[in-house]
């Protein structure tokens, strides 16, 4: 919108998001729309707008180029014939007060003063100036006219003449001046030698690029922070000597200032550069030997000779004499070490300059493979014998196999179960419940590297009675259930009985609850018997079973029954649950026993505050007092479940005729907080 002509002192400028420009304006600079400038102290700034205009802003102004400042501006523009000085603040208090354009426009400069002509001479350099695009004039006393790139501005600068305000055409410069450090020094491979320049320039140092490189190292490369003024030197390999750069410093106006860096670098002795060695070897049944000769190159020194020595080592004897010849011999053979395993030993050794280097000797394992140390013994058992331990550690060995390294297998086993740790012992057990016999079982070693060892053994399972003979008493013409399986032994949880005989005086069938049921012959009074078969972990057993029937006895006929009210309790209650119980299913809380003499008819109801959330629940012949399923408990709001259980034969007694009440207390549970 505006461009910079002229800058004295300095002047804030900020732009029209409401930030700092970070630096005073300079000579050709852009001041663009709603961009506010600040003349400080006795500081000025000179713009050049369309159809060369000029404004003037002297010293301590304040100013914001908006739409009201340029609308001002305009209405300037169009009456230029007028001419002369213009002071923006009496234009804005003429038009706030009412007073017309042609009430408040002076006549020209170089006219005849005019009394509504506000800041002439006598106010210095204070006041906001316009000038417009005409003849050269002389204004009021008191002002200078000067020329500035083509454009005529008229500014009253008492104070300011017009040779002190200057402009980018006249601006002498003033170089710049550069302290810190112009000098380092380090060490030949030692690394970059740094430093950090300052600088200092009357035209100001402000954009963050005024440091650079101008002239290169002969012996290094080179490098600075254009900002900081951080410099680094790293000198060529192996060169020490003088050396230096040049830096040059570019102020904000462009003009440039400078520096040399000199650059000292001084001599180190250089390590010899020395061979190593890094032997394998593969263990044997015997010691083993390695040699070998290192050499060395050191261009600081003629004698490439290295320092003998002999050591003693953790696996083995080393050493080396002047002209780099070694040696190594084993301590052992090492059978231990296995495939994948080894031992490592490194020897240091040193040029004659001290420049270090080493011999490194590895032996690695062999696998030399499972044998067999004892025998396992031939296994004597009885039927369902209790657990037991065998150590296979014990049976096999390994010479170069670590603990826990062998694994372990048994096969041949169906009706014996082997388990294996992982330390090698062996679990022995029955499989089948009941099963007796005999089975070969083959027990194998494998070391990690695949060799393996095998040893067979015999175990006998010798047969044990776990049917037992039974007892049982009944009446003449009554059958009777015998559970006869209940007093046996068997291990085995599917023992069933697969078969039965018939008794000499009655019938004999299996149930199918596993049970037999034996009926006696008509009017039969007597002993008899029977036998049942079992099955189980595939043996069979055969038990006889006893039966006393005794002879009926007539009793006189009983009087006729009276019947009698129910009675209902509660036993095996809950009184607490929590408020989370989990009802995803119905919760029983009490059994209901009704006490009757089997007259009339009994119905169960269920009456209280909370009866809608219980349900009476026949579980095979039990009535059970159940809580609903999908009930949800909350202590806030009913801390207490309240059900009553009523009986009653409605023959008899009241209504009901018995009941029993529970009160369940429902407790708090801490939930968690809800977002």
């Amino acid at each position: 919108m505006a461009q910079v002509l002229a800058v004295q002192g300095d002047v804030i400028h900020t732009a029209a998001a409401g930030k700092s420009a970070g630096r005073s304006p300079r000579v050709g600079d852009t001041i663009a729309v709603d961009d506010g400038l600040r003349t400080l102290g006795a500081s000025a700034i000179v713009l050049g707008f369309k159809n060369n205009t000029v404004v003037t802003l002297g010293h301590d102004q304040d100013v914001t180029l908006d739409t009201r400042f340029l609308n001002l501006l305009e209405a300037i523009l169009e009456r230029e014939s007028a001419g002369g000085v213009i002071s923006f603040d009496r234009i804005e208090e003429a038009l706030e007060s009412g007073l017309t354009l042609d009430e408040i426009l002076p006549a020209t400069a170089a006219g005849e003063g005019n009394s509504n002509r506000a800041n002439t001479g006598e106010s210095g350099a204070a006041g906001i100036r316009v000038a417009y695009n005409a003849d050269a004039t002389t204004p009021d006393s008191g002002f200078d006219s000067f020329k500035i790139d083509g454009y005529e501005s008229i500014q009253g600068l008492r104070e300011y003449p017009a040779g002190e305000l200057q402009t980018a055409a006249t601006l002498p410069n003033t170089p710049s001046t550069i302290g810190g450090d112009t000098s380092g020094s380090g060490a030949e491979d030692g690394g970059a030698i740094t430093g950090t320049l300052t600088a200092t320039d009357p035209d100001g140092l402000t954009d963050g690029s005024y440091f650079s490189v101008s002239g290169s190292a002969s012996n290094g490369t080179v490098t600075i922070d254009p900002e900081s003024g951080a410099w680094s030197y790293t000198p060529n390999p192996d060169f020490h000597g003088a050396d230096g750069f040049i830096v040059t410093v570019t102020d904000d106006k462009g003009h440039t200032t400078t520096q040399e860096i000199a650059v000292t670098v001084t001599p180190v002795n250089d390590p010899a550069t020395v061979s190593s060695a890094n032997v394998i070897l593969t263990e044997t049944d015997a010691p083993l030997t390695a040699s070998g000769t290192l050499t060395s190159v050191d261009i600081d020194n003629d004698d490439n000779a290295f320092t003998p020595a002999s050591v003693s080592g953790t696996y083995g004897d080393f050493s080396i004499d002047a002209n780099g010849n070694w040696a190594f011999t084993a301590h052992s053979a090492f059978d231990e070490l296995n495939v994948g395993s080894s031992y490592t030993e490194t020897f240091n050794v040193t040029s004659i300059d001290g420049t270090p280097t080493t011999v490194q000797i590895t032996i690695q394992g062999t696998n030399d493979g499972v044998t067999l140390r004892n025998a396992i013994p031939h296994q004597e058992l009885d039927e369902d014998f209790a657990s037991y331990t065998i150590d296979l550690n014990a049976a096999f060995g390994d010479i170069d196999a670590v603990s826990g390294e062998l694994v372990f297998t048994v096969t041949g086993n169906s009706n014996i179960s082997v388990s294996i740790d992982a330390n090698g012992i062996a679990t022995i057990s029955p499989a089948t419940p009941d099963w007796h016999g005999s089975e070969l079982l083959t027990a194998t070693a494998t070391d990690a590297g695949g060799q393996s060892a095998s040893q067979s053994v015999i175990f006998n399972v010798l047969p044990v009675a776990d049917a037992v003979n039974d007892t049982v008493a009944t009446n003449e013409d009554v059958a009777v259930n015998v559970d006869v399986l209940a007093n046996d032994t068997f291990s085995d949880t599917n023992a069933e009985v697969t078969s039965v005989s018939q008794g000499s005086n009655g019938s004999v069938v299996i149930e199918a609850d596993g049970t037999v049921t034996y009926t006696p012959n008509a009017n039969y009074s007597g002993s008899d018997s029977f036998t049942y078969t079992v099955t189980a972990g595939g043996v069979t057993e055969t038990a006889t079973v006893t039966v006393d029937v005794a002879p009926i006895v007539i009793p006189p006929p009983p009087p006729p029954p009276v019947n009698q009210a129910p009675t209902v309790a509660l036993s095996n209650t809950t009184t607490v649950v929590a408020e989370d119980l989990d009802t995803s299913s119905s919760v029983k809380v009490a059994d209901i026993t009704v006490s009757d003499d089997a007259l009339g008819t009994n119905i169960l109801t269920l009456t209280g505050a909370d009866a809608s959330r219980f349900e009476i629940v026949d579980n095979g012949g039990n009535l059970e007092l159940h809580l609903k399923a999908g009930e949800a408990l909350d202590h806030e709001t009913n801390a207490t479940l309240d059900v009553v259980v009523n009986v009653d034969d409605a023959t008899v007694g009241s209504t009901p005729d018995d009941s029993a009440v529970l009160s369940i207390t429902v407790t708090d549970v801490n939930d968690a907080p809800s977002v």
